[in-house]
């Protein structure tokens, strides 16, 4: 599965639904593709961009990016919102921890063990934008032998 698809491929699902946002990309230049299930990847995706619109609000700024590095695929997505408080990061991943006003809390806990089930992980960052950022980890396929960390382009 190619992750780069993936990302671009929520970032223009989720563009509509939130106008005011500005979506940013820093996508691999290579293909970065993971030995993940597509339906699963989607999900967390899609919860970590939404969360991060949501905090980013009309006006802010969310960032994809993307690269493969040590066996993994890695997808961060930050946000230009007003950052997590202490007591937040301590049980972000908890079932039914929420900061929204609508939901019920649950996207995050259900990201985070999905990552698991897949070899990977979702950790909390710091953010290039000021806000929150999340880390999503996945196991590189075989098939992509690249390293395309950003940094190295």
């Amino acid at each position: 599965m190619n992750v780069n698809a993936l990302i671009e491929e929520r970032i223009a699902l989720l563009k509509s639904g939130n106008p005011g946002v500005m979506y940013n990309m820093q996508l691999a230049t290579d293909a970065v593709i993971a030995s993940a299930d597509e339906d699963l990847v989607k999900g967390m995706l899609t919860n970590l961009l939404e969360n991060a619109a949501h905090a980013a609000g009309p006006g802010g700024v969310v960032l994809g990016k993307t690269w493969a590095q040590n066996g993994n695929i890695t997808v961060e997505v930050h946000d230009s919102g007003p950052g997590l408080s202490v007591d937040a990061r301590g049980t972000l991943f908890e079932p039914t921890s929420s900061f929204k006003k609508t939901g019920m809390g649950l996207g995050l806990s259900i990201a985070k063990k999905s990552a698991l089930m897949l070899g990977g992980d979702i950790v909390l960052v710091d953010s290039e934008l000021g806000g929150a950022a999340f880390r999503l980890l996945l196991p590189r396929s075989e098939v992509d032998g690249n390293e395309t960390h950003p940094d190295r382009r």
